[in-house]
């Protein structure tokens, strides 16, 4: 899945208002909008594009334990978290309901009556030129058994119109983690159909709505699992859905309107930095809350509740590293490369690892398995990145 480009908030200077009024100037960096104090210049976010490469790798690094390496330490604990690397998909998440909110209220400010179809095609144009290639990949390769499947042709539609997600046979039944790209596109399509009114919207409303929907969503899926005697990929399917997600996305669009009424922007980077330390904490404390509980899809503590504490913690992160100053360096640029790269690190990597595990090589040694699988999954979400994506990005930017 793919949080998207970074955004740009607010609006630039000038801009008609709602109503079709100037927006009025509040102060240094600050104006009015319609009755909404909004902040001003435009603002970027540098650190977006790391925490984006680190939720890739973490996904990653999951995959390669759980599919290959399952003896992989569990001490110190730092080594243990990353047995739980599908928070990743987490992180993921809060960051596209921060980006595309922000996006799409810059682009409603910019030209309303022209907004909506040009955020669905820049996000189409983000989304689906490597989607569909590593979906065509997969079949082509690990998943050539699929065409003989009795039901390939409705999970080959289902995927290409991204609603596979929606049911448990179909979801991830190609590709593996492109199941989230579903859940991506349509959380597209409600910003989408909310797009005139997303920017009157309140911050903590958004947040109490996402929290109440995903705690009565997922607690509704554990009602029908356990009555229907349901197995755990029942669960984990239905559990990851936009409404059950809503926690997530909606602590990212919260922020983005913090951030669009100048909130963010009265923390000094001092603060930034406390903030963003303090959601590491939290959220570090939170596994450890986790790993005292057993049975995750079968308890509503687990399923139901716990689920919002990595979302806030990332979302305390997030708004911490949006104060914090990035450096030029070469460490900083590499990180911010990988974070640039890091959809295809999402959708390539389980089809490397899979690819690496039908060859038989380094059969007996998890060590030397991920040695190859990484720079294999940097190479070529390097390589799609530069001839694909950012092309695909550029042509309609």
């Amino acid at each position: 899945m793919n949080p998207g480009s970074q955004p740009v908030i607010p609006a630039k200077a000038g801009t008609q208002g709602y109503h079709g009024s100037a927006p009025e100037t509040l102060g240094p960096g600050l104006r009015r909008d319609d009755g909404i104090r909004i902040a001003a210049p435009a603002a970027h976010y540098p650190y977006l594009t790391v925490l984006r490469g680190f939720a890739a790798m973490l996904v990653f690094w999951y995959h390669i334990i759980a599919l290959n390496w399952p003896s992989f330490p569990t001490s110190p604990d730092i080594l243990r978290l990353l047995h739980f690397g599908w928070v990743g998909v987490d992180l993921f998440f809060v960051l596209s309901g921060f980006v595309i909110s922000a996006s799409a209220m810059q682009l409603y400010d910019a030209s309303p009556h022209d907004a909506q179809r040009v955020f669905l095609k820049r996000r189409a144009a983000r989304l689906l030129p490597l989607y569909y290639l590593t979906l065509l990949m997969a079949i082509l390769t690990v998943q050539h058994i699929m065409v003989t499947h009795p039901w390939f042709w409705g999970h080959m539609a289902a995927h290409l119109l991204l609603v596979h997600n929606l049911h448990h046979n179909s979801s991830g039944s190609i590709g593996g983690p492109n199941w989230s790209v579903g859940v991506e596109a349509q959380f597209y399509v409600v910003i989408l159909l909310i797009m005139p009114w997303l920017s009157r919207l309140k911050p903590w409303h958004v947040l109490a709505g996402g929290l109440l929907l995903a705690f009565v969503t997922r607690g509704a899926v554990l009602a029908v699992a356990e009555a229907q005697s349901r197995e755990e990929l029942w669960r984990v399917v239905y559990a990851m859905q936009v409404p059950t997600m809503a926690d997530a996305f909606g602590i990212g669009m919260a922020l983005a309107l913090l951030a669009r009424r100048g909130v963010l922007a009265r923390l000094s980077p001092r603060q930034g930095l406390a903030l963003a330390a303090g959601g590491g904490i939290l959220l570090y404390l939170s596994f450890l809350l986790l790993w005292e509980m057993p049975d995750y899809w079968r308890h509503a503590r687990t399923l139901v509740f716990w689920r919002c504490l990595p979302a806030l913690c990332f979302g305390m992160i997030l708004a911490g590293v949006s104060r914090i100053p990035a450096g030029n360096g070469p460490l900083m640029r590499g990180f911010t490369y990988l974070g640039d790269i890091s959809y295809g690190i999402y959708l390539w990597h389980l089809l490397v690892i899979l690819l690496l595990q039908q060859s038989g090589i380094a059969k007996d040694n998890p060590s030397l398995f991920a040695a190859l699988a990484v720079p294999l999954v940097l190479g070529l979400s390097a390589l799609t990145w530069h001839a694909l994506e950012k092309p695909a990005i550029k042509q309609f930017r």
